[in-house]
């Protein structure tokens, strides 16, 4: 075996082994994108965030731990988790105190056709330090978000897509009381043509 030859087998094993390493480098770095430690095994940061800001297609309160509610659940599907609320208004139903969790002081939910489509909360007042906390903690939970302040009202818009409104308002003049709409805009769509475009709705 010549010279020559001897150098094309080492160049070729090489190639080969050159290969390998970056097909493993690829197949493993295809697991996550964002930090996971090459040496010990602690859990992907991206892969758990991912997981937690999963969107609900619903109710799902972001101040306190309460039952959650997909859009287009029937009267009856909310009562089976809040068994004590109340008809209020047209097509209005009123959650009552021993229902409420955390600081909520009032739930309603609202219903197009048997289906809900929104829930406010009115979460009470919070004093100024309180209200720089909730925000910052939100914007740390759901990233940043448009803020829209008339020197009186302040809106916070946390979501604004196909499936969910969310909506923080601060009354400053009722000593910061904050209150949240969640909305499912395409049937808040249908009943605001069904009903208050006729003046039957509110």
């Amino acid at each position: 075996m010549n010279k020559y030859t001897i150098i094309k087998m080492v160049g070729y094993c090489f190639l080969i082994f050159s290969l390998g390493i970056f097909q493993v480098s690829c197949q493993k770095n295809k697991k996550i994108i964002g930090y996971n430690d090459l040496l010990y095994n602690s859990p992907g940061i991206f892969q758990v965030s991912c997981q937690k800001n999963k969107e609900f297609i619903g109710y799902n309160d972001l101040l306190y731990n309460s039952p959650s509610l997909l859009w287009g659940s029937s009267i009856e599907e909310v009562k089976n988790k809040y068994p004590n609320i109340e008809k209020r208004g047209f097509n209005g139903y009123d959650d009552i105190k021993n229902n409420l969790t955390g600081q909520i002081q009032s739930r309603f939910f609202r219903f197009y056709d048997n289906q809900l489509y929104m829930v406010l909360i009115n979460y009470g007042t919070y004093n100024d330090a309180e209200l720089d906390l909730l925000k910052n903690n939100l914007q740390i939970k759901y990233g940043k978000y448009l803020i829209e302040d008339n020197g009186t009202i302040e809106n916070w818009y946390i979501a604004d897509n196909e499936n969910n409104a969310i909506t923080f308002v601060i009354n400053k003049i009722e000593n910061n009381t904050v209150r949240c709409s969640y909305i499912n805009p395409k049937l808040r769509d249908e009943y605001d043509k069904k009903y208050k475009n006729n003046g039957n709705g509110i």
